[in-house]
C-alpha cells in the first residue's frame, strides 16, 4: 500500500516549503491539461495529467505538489455546495489554534 504525506491546508499567499498542499480557489481560465486557480490571495497554475473535469468560476479544491507558482495536480475535486466565506473564517480559525501547521 502506498502511503503519501499528509496534505497542509494553504491560502495560495501562505505556501511555503510544504512537499503537499491542499488549496481551494476558483478556476479563472482553464485549458487543456492545466488551469489557473485563485483564492483570493494569489493564483496558481495548475497542471493534470489529463483535461480536468472542471469549468471557468467553479470551486475546487486541489491536492498536489507545488513548484514556484505551479501546482502539480494529484486531486482535483470540485465543491459544488461550499459556503467561501464559512471556509475561510475555519481557515483564520484554525491558523490562529494551530499556527502555520
Amino acid at each position: 500500500m502506498i502511503r503519501r504525506i499528509p496534505a497542509a491546508i494553504r491560502r495560495i499567499e501562505d505556501i511555503s516549503d510544504e512537499p503537499r498542499v491542499s488549496v481551494v480557489g476558483t478556476v479563472i481560465k482553464r485549458g487543456e491539461a492545466e488551469f489557473i486557480l485563485d483564492d483570493g490571495t494569489g493564483q496558481l497554475t495548475v497542471i493534470t495529467s489529463e483535461d480536468p473535469a472542471v469549468k471557468e468560476r467553479e470551486i475546487v479544491r486541489v491536492i498536489g505538489k507545488v513548484y514556484g507558482t505551479t501546482l502539480e495536480a494529484e486531486i482535483v475535486h470540485p465543491l459544488k455546495n461550499i459556503n467561501m466565506q464559512l471556509y475561510l473564517k475555519m481557515y483564520e480559525l484554525r491558523k490562529k489554534v494551530y499556527g502555520s501547521q
